[in-house]
């Protein structure tokens, strides 16, 4: 499913010497960690945090945060942090990480209608697209999946960074695995067996069969030990 850019007004930047911040608010599990050390790749001139209470991080590290991100937590939640600590958040690009492009709790809704938040990323998506939209939110743009944009009624404004994934996306060599998948292929590689991973990721096990055929057939291999060996240099993120 495509991905696609609000329009609107790009958050102001505090300039400073300090290395920025990326915050991820988060149970510090198997997909975070996985996350957290892609993004310390991809975005090396930013320092990853990841704890499980925001409002600390705020009080303390604000002055250098550039993004707070969202994972796990109760929608609900999400919106009194953010209510509450509104001064707070006013320089920084807030995000919500989803599980699937489709499914969408209606407060994330009303709180991206509201402006209260700046992006929704799906965890489905390609690691490139998925870091794509990280990487647009840095720079104080917006992205949101195209099914809620259309629902979105704001009038365009100039000057704001444009997702690439606003625009149909060229065809990339089909190695490129989503985030899940690429958490799922480390299991993998670990030689943890499809029943454990489904209970670790608290998905079924068909499910997990599905992913793992997917990766297989991107990858071009037959079997755990030929991804395995694939896997290394696979994941482009540069």
């Amino acid at each position: 499913m495509g991905e696609a850019v609000r329009p609107g007004q790009p958050r102001q930047r505090r300039e400073g010497s300090e290395r920025r911040l990326i915050v991820i608010v988060a149970e510090p599990d198997f997909l975070i960690e996985c996350l957290s050390e892609v993004m310390k790749r991809r975005f090396s001139d930013h320092e990853i945090l990841v704890d499980r209470e925001a409002e600390g991080l705020l009080r303390t590290h604000r002055a250098r945060m550039d993004l707070m991100l969202f994972h796990g937590k109760d929608a609900t939640d999400i919106a009194r942090i953010l209510t509450d600590m509104e001064a707070e958040t006013a320089s920084i690009s807030i995000g919500i990480l989803i599980g699937d492009s489709v499914a969408l709790d209606p407060i994330v809704g009303l709180l991206a209608e509201d402006r209260h938040i700046d992006g929704i990323l799906p965890l489905d998506v390609r690691l490139d697209v998925f870091l794509t939209g990280v990487e647009l939110l840095i720079k104080g743009g917006e992205h949101f999946p195209s099914t809620l944009l259309r629902r979105l009624k704001s009038p365009e404004k100039a000057g704001m960074p444009v997702s690439p994934s606003a625009s149909p996306l060229p065809v990339m060599h089909e190695a490129h695995l989503t985030v899940r998948e690429v958490e799922i292929l480390d299991l993998l590689c670990k030689g943890t067996q499809n029943k454990l991973i489904a209970h670790n990721l608290k998905l079924s096990e068909n499910t997990i069969k599905a992913h793992v055929r997917s990766i297989y057939k991107k990858l071009r291999v037959k079997n755990r030990t030929e991804a395995a060996l694939s896997s290394f240099g696979m994941v482009n993120i540069d």
